[in-house]
Formats: structure tokens, sequence, C-alpha cells
């Protein structure tokens, strides 16, 4: 994602797909959103994910949880704290505060500091088992319902494994899993475990955190079982020539895809603008390329550049995303029965 900051842009984590918000209170039919004053509720899917983020007086605490949940799964997610603070000692102060809050999914508690939870479902599920709370000093200061099917789907017979990706974002493996991730479970891309935000009994997702680009392999570990599938593993620069545009100005958008070396079949890039209100860029406000072998250079990567041209001066952001469709089915045996 390229964003145009007020002030000098600071590193950030790798962000996901940009995702369609929706209310959750719809799609579970029952709980709408309420939060106390100094509480904000905001919540997105994205790959497999449902992303409660829940805006503290300390920061942000945002909740991962699988986004095919029915009633009787067992179910992994996890959970991550952004703080507020210009300083290192003010940051480490508001993380200890957003430590102290509690989540309560399914009418069970976990700390915000233990990072992950695990939950059972109830067979029969009321309100309460699909209401998420978030408690400070065991009272209730925001609550958003989830999506909670009343019926699960049959189990899988094949993992399916992708076999391509894009550093920052979610990589998704359909399967039959038992819902908890344990030291005998894992992801690896290449040499490398990444960091797996949700397992529902059908599909874990994990985010794709390695620093390896081009060809390499993806490792599914369920139970200590193994499969190995070929992956190429792209990366995309987003870079501007100029930051700071007054009303009228134009900068330079340079957009670069890596990790496409010896690359055999055609690749979908798309860069998005989500900002038409303050910047438009050249050829429309979503663009679309194939890119193809035989525009792959040496190195490995495809650049094109794209003029920018502001409409008011503002905050604007594009993102610029690959798709891959091509997928390892792996069987369902791997993960062993209990």
């Amino acid at each position: 994602m390229f964003t145009r900051p007020e002030e000098k842009p600071k590193e950030e984590k790798p962000k996901e797909e940009k995702p369609s918000p929706k209310k959750l209170e719809e799609a579970s039919g029952a709980i709408a959103p309420t939060a106390s004053r100094g509480y904000q509720i905001n919540s997105s899917d994205s790959s497999g994910v449902d992303t409660v983020s829940l805006t503290t007086p300390y920061g942000k605490i945002q909740l991962y949880i699988a986004d095919d949940l029915s009633a009787g799964d067992t179910t992994t997610g996890t959970i991550e704290k952004e703080p507020d603070g210009k300083t290192d000692a003010e940051r480490a102060k508001n993380l200890s505060e957003l430590d102290r809050y509690s989540l309560e999914l399914a009418q069970q508690q976990t700390s915000v500091g233990d990072n992950t939870f695990v939950r059972t479902l109830p067979k029969t599920l009321t309100d309460a088992d699909r209401t998420i709370r978030l408690l400070r000093q065991g009272h209730e200061v925001a609550k958003v319902g989830i999506p909670v099917s009343s019926s699960p789907p049959p189990p899988s017979q094949t993992f399916t494994v992708p076999t391509g990706g894009q550093q920052g974002r979610l990589i998704e493996i359909p399967g039959r899993f038992d819902g908890s991730f344990s030291g005998t479970d894992a992801v690896k891309l290449g040499n490398k475990v990444i960091h797996t935000l949700t397992e529902s009994p059908r599909r874990r997702v994990s985010r794709d955190d390695s620093d390896d680009l081009g060809p390499t392999t993806v490792t599914l570990i369920e139970h200590g079982n193994s499969s190995e599938c070929p992956f190429r593993n792209i990366g995309i620069s987003l870079t501007a020539d100029k930051l700071n545009l007054l009303k009228g100005e134009t900068t330079t958008l340079h957009i670069k895809v890596l990790g496409l070396k010896a690359l055999t079949e055609s690749v979908k890039l798309e860069v998005t603008n989500y900002s038409p209100g303050v910047i438009s860029m050249a050829g429309g406000n979503q663009l679309s390329f194939s890119i193809s072998p035989e525009q792959v250079a040496a190195d490995g990567t495809f650049s094109v550049d794209r003029t920018l041209s502001s409409i008011m001066a503002g905050n604007f952001n594009i993102t610029a995303t690959v798709y891959w469709d091509r997928s390892c089915e792996v069987q369902a045996s791997v993960s062993g029965d209990k």
C-alpha cells in the first residue's frame, strides 16, 4: 500500500488485501455493535478472516477470527495490539494498559495479553455465544456480534494449498483441520515458519511474513505430518517521486513487482486508488495488468509507472495486488484423525 502521509512516512507492518467493510451484526443477524465513550468498533472480512478492530483510549486491539465458524466448532484466533504514543516509553506504557483488557467470546474470557485464544463453540448457540465483548476491569466497554452458522458444511477430503502469494498478505488453506493450532502444526515458506492468524475445522489462514522472494516451497504441517508444494513468493514496491502534493500538482507512481524470476505463466496485477476524491491516477482508479513471462526483466521484476494528479490536499492510499489462482491438492489424511 502507498499512503500519502501528513508528515515524514514511517515504517508500518505489511497490510492485508484492502477489505470491503461490512457490518458484522448484519452477517450474524443478531447483535448490533455498541461502544462506550472513547471506544470505537470497526470490522472487515478478507481471505478467510474476520477482523474486529477495537479502538481504546490507549491504542487499538485487533482480533482475528475465522470467518466460517459453525456451531460445535473448535477454533483458534489471534489478538494484535497497536499502542498509541509518540515515544517508546509512551507506547510501552499504553501497551501495558492494553494488556489489562479482556476479550469474551462464546462466554469465555481471554486476556488481551495472551495474544491467542482457543474456543469450542456450543452445538446449540445463543446470542451471547455469537458476541465479542471487550472488558476493562470486568466492565463491558464494547460489544459486537460475529457470524456463526448453525450447522457446519461437510468436511473436505483434501487440503488446497496455494502455490503463490504476496508478501504481507494472507495465505488461506482450505482443508480438514481440528481448529486447535498446536506446537506440531505450522505453515512454512522455505525454511521460515510464518505467522498463523486463525484456524477452524475447515481452513487455516496465515500471514506471508517471509523475506524470501521468488520460487520456493510451502510446507503444511498438521499434527507433525507435513506435505510440501512449490510456491512463488511475490513482493510489490510502490514509490512516488513526490509525496506532498498541492492541488493541481502531479507526480509519478512507480510500481515494481518482485519475485517473478523464471515465471512460466501470466500473473494478474491490480492497482487500486482508494482515495479518488483526493488524487486521480492516469488510466482510472482501478488498473489491471496481465504480466507475461516475456515482460519480466532479467532480475525477476516487472515495472510500470503511472501519473498521479492531486485533486485536493489530503491523505490518500493506493494498493497493488497480485492474484495467484494456482494450487496444490494434498490428501486430508496428512492431518491425522482424532
